[in-house]
């Protein structure tokens, strides 16, 4: 055999016994398809569904999968302005982790909350929405921020009333001192990320671990300062107060913010192997690999060693 044909032997060889050696495979995990109202991600090795609209919506969890897990916010409630001369940042919806492995094969009805908004009035008629995912045997609920922020509140120096720090998620074990409540200017919610407990103490699931986002905030009260955009999920109303002469004004229009239903599961189709690594199809075509390359080793160090005879 010529020196060309020799080498492209051994190298063919070679390059066999590497594509037949099984390496470590991961294969993709099946979330199936988004239900109506709700946003479908994939992230390492779980399959997420969000549904942030206020309204009710359905969803069957794929047959893969093999535990299950929700994450409820209840909806934030609006601005109370109590009597006109003292308001009251909306309350925080609750939040609620909880297992719903044994709901594998249910179908689920699932309610997002809707905000409450702010009322100038003192009727107190701006809780907010009530959240929940329910599988007939099952359920996790996480009720919506209350109307009645007046527990924790603030004395500010030049203002004739009081203001009202909107109760968080987690305000009964962050918020029950007017010192905590006045410097703060908001009640505490719950973030996965940072180990928090929900509103019922239950622990952070594990697959909910990395998510690194606030739910159930109270909302702020300050005095003629503009206020951030936007509010987390579930957070209560900010309140915004103008001094005028002895009276108050606000943006009574403002909302809380609405709730979410957050599910999240693991699929067996996760870990699933792939035929080269299971059992003795696995091993043969290792052994076989490793035969080949070992052959064509050999070939290319005879080839060069009868090279350098000839010289």
């Amino acid at each position: 055999m010529r020196k060309t044909g020799i080498a492209t032997f051994s190298i063919g060889l070679i390059g066999l016994g590497t594509t037949m050696i099984a390496s470590p495979a991961t294969a993709a995990i099946d979330c199936g398809t988004a239900p109506a109202g709700g946003t479908l991600t994939q992230g390492g090795d779980y399959c997420q569904v969000a549904f942030s609209t206020p309204g009710d919506f359905g969803f069957n969890v794929p047959s893969s999968a093999t535990e299950l897990y929700s994450l409820v916010a209840g909806a934030g409630s609006g601005v109370d302005i109590f009597d006109g001369a003292s308001g009251y940042a909306g309350n925080g919806g609750q939040v609620k982790f909880t297992d719903l492995t044994a709901s594998l094969t249910l179908p689920l009805a699932i309610h997002v909350g809707l905000g409450g908004a702010s009322n100038p009035t003192g009727s107190e008629v701006n809780a907010g929405g009530d959240s929940s995912v329910n599988s007939g045997s099952q359920s996790g609920v996480a009720f919506g921020g209350v109307t009645n922020a007046r527990d924790h509140k603030c004395n500010f120096t030049g203002y004739m009333g009081q203001l009202g720090v909107g109760n968080g998620a987690r305000t009964a074990a962050d918020i029950n001192d007017l010192s905590v409540a006045c410097t703060g200017h908001e009640g505490h919610g719950v973030n996965p990320h940072n180990g928090d407990v929900d509103s019922a103490g239950s622990a952070v699931p594990t697959i909910f671990s990395d998510l690194d986002q606030n739910f159930g905030e109270g909302g702020i009260a300050q005095l003629d300062t503009a206020m951030p955009s936007g509010l987390d999920v579930g957070s209560g109303a900010n309140l915004v107060v103008t001094m005028a002469s002895s009276e108050i004004s606000t943006n009574t229009s403002a909302h809380g913010s609405d709730g979410q239903v957050i599910l999240r599961w693991k699929s067996a189709a996760a870990a699933k192997p792939t035929l080269a690594e299971t059992g003795a199809a696995g091993t043969n075509m290792n052994l076989f690999g490793f035969a080949a390359i070992v052959t064509g080793l050999g070939v290319m160090s005879s080839s060069l060693l009868r090279k350098r005879a000839t010289k």
